[in-house]
């Protein structure tokens, strides 16, 4: 059993990492999706093990065995054949490989400060701090979105349009046609 640690003082460290790992990585790897393919974005994305495992090389100054280089480099050589599809150029959106950034980033780094926190508190408290920060997080996406009257339609699902009203236009433009597509659908919603 642990000693008695300040709680307060680390409770918000795995809830930090619900939050990268749960809305942000998750919006990052379905943005992804849409970019670049499934074909593209399921096997890259499945290298945050990789990536987590190189944090905490240079962050907490964890050692990696020779067993565990060679598993780095089979899972890197595993996800580029799988990402390889003959007889098809390579179609690589600028913002799809943004998008699968900040998933690799955010997944990872649910792993990094997990492990980390993980030396002061239990596994069974990390874990629901860190679903505690993932639910908030996500409350904070619904919430938003409610309160900008969005209409939830469905059968016509689209992740963009969710994003839309909380990534403001004139800061980043995602894709302007499927932009100027949920904003004529949100006009065609309040006018029914």
């Amino acid at each position: 059993r642990k000693s008695a640690v300040d709680f307060q003082g680390v409770f918000w460290k795995p809830a930090l990492s619900g939050i990268l790992g749960g809305p942000i990585g998750m919006s990052g790897y379905l943005l992804s999706i849409h970019y670049l393919t499934i074909y593209y974005a399921a096997p890259l994305s499945s290298l945050f093990p990789v990536f987590a495992a190189l944090m905490s090389y240079w962050i907490l100054k964890e050692k990696i065995s020779k067993t565990a280089q060679f598993g780095f480099g089979l899972a890197v050589i595993a996800s580029a054949l799988l990402a390889i599809e003959v007889g098809q150029k390579a179609n690589f959106n600028t913002s799809g490989l943004i998008f699968l950034a900040i998933c690799i980033l955010g997944w990872s780094s649910e792993i990094v400060i997990s492990s980390h926190t993980m030396r002061s508190l239990s596994g069974l408290q990390v874990y629901f701090l860190r679903l505690c920060g993932s639910t908030l997080g996500y409350l904070l996406i619904l919430l938003v979105l409610f309160l900008q009257d969005f209409p939830v339609d469905l059968f016509d699902f689209s992740y963009p349009q969710i994003l839309s009203p909380l990534v403001r236009q004139e800061q980043v433009m995602l894709a302007p046609p499927l932009l100027v597509r949920a904003q004529k659908q949100a006009v065609q919603a309040v006018q029914l």
